[in-house]
């Protein structure tokens, strides 16, 4: 094994700590988009942007431990006929990244007075949420399909 490969255990743990980090962090965004205060809105926006630049770095993180070593390889060796559905979720990591980074860019052009913009891109933000946990949704159903499906091998 090189250097640059991570063990399967290694790898299993990256998934599962990036994963958590993004939930947390997804967790903290919902609560403080919860009330988008009328005053004092500089130290809510500073705190919107520093919460949603750290679910991003981690975001991206968990997308790239998921491709390495291939995405997804069990279930399609398992059952070859979800590969299909396994290269559309895979297909979905960057779109899910380039949403993340459009709002990440305006997160840094509004200011705390563009009470409309700041509205727009709060409510932009959980729906990105709500994608996100989708697709991770989907991945895991599929991952629980492959693995349980038992084959039929016959008796």
């Amino acid at each position: 094994m090189s250097k640059d490969r991570l063990s399967d255990q290694e790898l299993a743990e990256r998934v599962k700590h990036e994963h958590q980090v993004v939930a947390e962090l997804s967790r903290i965004i919902r609560e403080h988009l919860a009330v988008v205060p009328e005053q004092s809105r500089g130290a809510w926006l500073d705190g919107f942007r520093a919460a949603f630049a750290r679910l991003r770095t981690h975001l991206q993180e968990s997308l790239a431990a998921r491709e390495t070593n291939g995405y997804l390889e069990d279930v399609t060796q398992r059952r070859p006929t979800l590969s299909g559905q396994v290269e559309r979720l895979r297909a979905e990591h960057p779109q899910l990244l380039h949403m993340a980074a459009r709002i990440h860019d305006e997160l840094q052009s509004v200011t705390p007075e563009q009470g409309l913009l700041l509205g727009d891109l709060a409510a932009r933000t959980l729906r990105f949420l709500a994608i996100n946990g989708q697709h991770d949704q989907r991945e895991n159903m599929i991952t629980l399909f492959a693995c349980s499906q038992d084959i039929g091998a016959g008796d």
